[in-house]
This record gives structure tokens, C-alpha cells and sequence, in this order.
């Protein structure tokens, strides 16, 4: 059974949040404010797990001051332990600390995990209805790109789901993301998993 490894970064409780933050705006609708997910300090650590029920009860359990990556630390994780996270500017060459950029993370040798952040609030009705609710984005997904039909995933409700004022739904209520498993022989990405993948007919 093939072993998926993510990133966990924690950022200090006093930083707030390492998610976004909504709000009411002035038109009563919510506001997502993306500015809490910047992370100048912290800590970042590998974590693993052999099934997705096991996955999803980890990504389930962060805290607000918690965030996953799909990639793991190029650098050497010293074992069981934490890579300390510093902006960019402030990398030294000092040992076990990396900044949060794309060029400090890979895929390593074992299986991981592709993201797929479904969104509505930018669809016309027609549209959000066929990809909202259940398993129909994932359908949609897999019509397009049979290359994604035997892919184990973790489907959960986005940060910016479930929303409500007054007892009132918002749009974004069903929004949600998707997780699925890049195995170690498909993991060269999207091009592989997905290969059959059709383009659209109107």
C-alpha cells in the first residue's frame, strides 16, 4: 500500500489564524480576507498515512493555526521533528530553516496529493448546479479526465463553506475541495492521472 507524505505548517497562535478569515461586507454577503495564510515564522513537519480515511482524519484535525502542503521539504526533516519556517529575505543558510516558497518543497519518493478547489461563486446557476452537491464536480471531473476514475480521494467542505447570516445560506456554501491520491507511478502530475482527458462539447 502506497505511503502519501504532506507538509503540516504551523504558524505561532499569536500570528493568528493560517487560514482565511470572512467577515460581513457592507452589502451583508461575506468577505474572505486571504491575508492570514502569509506565514513569515513557524514550523513545518512531514506527516504520513497508508489510507484516506487516515488522511482525512489528519487534515480534519488541524487547528486554525495549521495548514497542509502537498509537497514535502526538500531539505532533510530531522526525524520526528520540525524544519523552522523564516521569510524569504531572512534564509542565512543556518540548518533546518527554509522559507515558504515553492523552490524549498518537492514531491519525494513517495505517493501525494493533488488539490482540486471547487468554487462556485463565480459559475452562472446553470453551471453551479451541475457541479454542486455530492459527488457531481467529481463526475464532472472524471468525464473530462478518465485518467481520474480509480483515484482514492478525500472530499471535504472548503474554509469558506457553510456560511450563513440569519439563518441564510451564501452561495459559497458549496464550495469544497478535493484531494486525490497521486500514486508513486503516477506521480508525475496532473498529465498522467488524468491522461485520456477529452476537452469539453458544448
Amino acid at each position: 500500500m502506497d505511503v502519501v507524505e504532506i507538509s503540516i505548517f504551523e504558524k505561532p497562535g499569536a500570528d493568528g489564524p493560517l487560514t482565511k478569515v470572512g467577515q460581513l461586507g457592507p452589502d451583508g454577503k461575506p468577505e474572505m480576507d486571504p491575508s492570514y495564510c502569509w506565514m513569515s515564522s513557524g514550523t513545518v513537519r512531514v506527516a504520513s498515512f497508508t489510507t484516506m480515511t487516515a488522511g482525512a482524519a489528519l487534515i480534519g484535525g488541524l487547528s486554525p493555526q495549521q495548514a497542509i502542503g502537498i509537497g514535502v521539504p526538500k531539505a532533510t526533516v530531522p526525524r520526528g521533528g520540525v524544519l523552522n519556517i523564516v521569510a524569504k529575505k531572512l534564509l542565512n543558510g543556518g540548518a533546518n530553516v527554509i522559507a515558504r516558497t515553492k523552490e524549498h518543497f518537492t514531491f519525494g519518493s513517495k505517493a501525494a496529493l493533488m488539490v482540486f478547489d471547487v468554487d462556485t461563486k463565480w459559475l452562472t446557476p446553470e453551471v453551479a448546479a451541475k457541479v454542486s452537491g455530492g459527488d457531481k464536480y467529481w463526475s464532472e471531473l472524471v468525464g473530462l479526465a478518465p485518467g481520474l476514475l480509480d483515484a482514492a480521494r478525500i472530499q471535504r467542505a472548503s474554509s469558506s463553506a457553510g456560511l450563513s447570516a440569519n439563518g441564510t445560506a451564501f452561495p459559497s456554501s458549496a464550495n469544497q475541495h478535493i484531494y486525490a491520491k497521486l500514486n508513486v507511478a503516477n506521480r508525475t502530475g496532473l498529465a498522467t492521472l488524468a491522461s485520456g482527458y477529452r476537452e469539453p462539447t458544448a
